[in-house]
């Protein structure tokens, strides 16, 4: 099996830069900042991206979700699957999905499963999942999806860092709208101006629907902050 990855010089995420390459494709452990405001701390992980069970696993997820054949060399349509699929959940009332890579879970309970805290890197995860022909693996934690989406990114040949929300808002009272805006002709905007291209936030952990399905990104940094 031949596989065609995001490293051409014509792709939208092509990273010339031999450096940030290194650091952010060719790189296999890194760390993921993990606990509360004021307490958080570095643990390693593992992303393991070459190993000879990641891009067959990525296929498989590829498979069992929407994307079409010929969307799949189109890195933003790539980040929204990986944002789906990652976690193991669908719209409906957050039900299981059996055919996403991880099912999350905060109680306490993992007889059934693997705590999340023992996860030290996506290799296992991705094996489980592959392994089981699309089962979703138990249990995973915000890290632990952050962690398995940089392993899919990076094997991808999509340029990836981990980064870590310590604090943020939710729209608890659904009150965020969707704008659109139009010139003197009536000719509809685009939503962001130049400049804003560069890295992107996708989230392995969605807490909103779009288009439908629980999954967040890609979204301008620049435009974030």
């Amino acid at each position: 099996m031949i596989f065609i990855l995001f490293m051409i010089q014509d792709d939208l995420v092509y990273m010339e830069n031999e450096q940030l390459l290194g650091e952010y494709v060719q790189t296999d452990v890194g760390k993921i900042l993990v606990g509360p405001n004021g307490s958080a701390r570095g643990r390693e992980w593992i992303f393991g991206q070459f190993d000879a069970s990641v891009l067959p696993a990525c296929m498989l997820m590829f498979d069992k979700s929407d994307i079409k054949a010929t969307s799949q060399g189109d890195p933003v349509m790539v980040a929204r699957t990986i944002s789906k699929k990652v976690n193991a959940y669908n719209a409906n009332g957050y039900k299981e999905e059996l055919n996403g890579i991880l099912f999350g879970r905060w109680d306490g309970d993992y007889v059934d499963g693997v705590a999340p805290s023992a996860w030290t890197g996506s290799l296992p995860i991705l094996e489980q999942y592959l392994d089981t022909n699309g089962e979703c693996v138990k249990y995973g934690q915000c890290w632990v999806f952050a962690g398995a989406v940089g392993t899919i990114c990076r094997a991808l040949g999509l340029p990836t860092r981990v980064v870590t929300n310590i604090v943020s808002a939710h729209d608890t009272n659904v009150s965020l709208s969707i704008n659109h805006y139009y010139d003197e002709n009536m000719q509809e905007l685009p939503d962001l101006p130049k400049g804003y291209g560069g890295w992107q936030a996708v989230d392995g952990t969605p807490q909103e629907e779009s288009n439908g399905v629980y999954r967040c990104g890609p979204a301008s940094v620049e435009a974030i902050k």
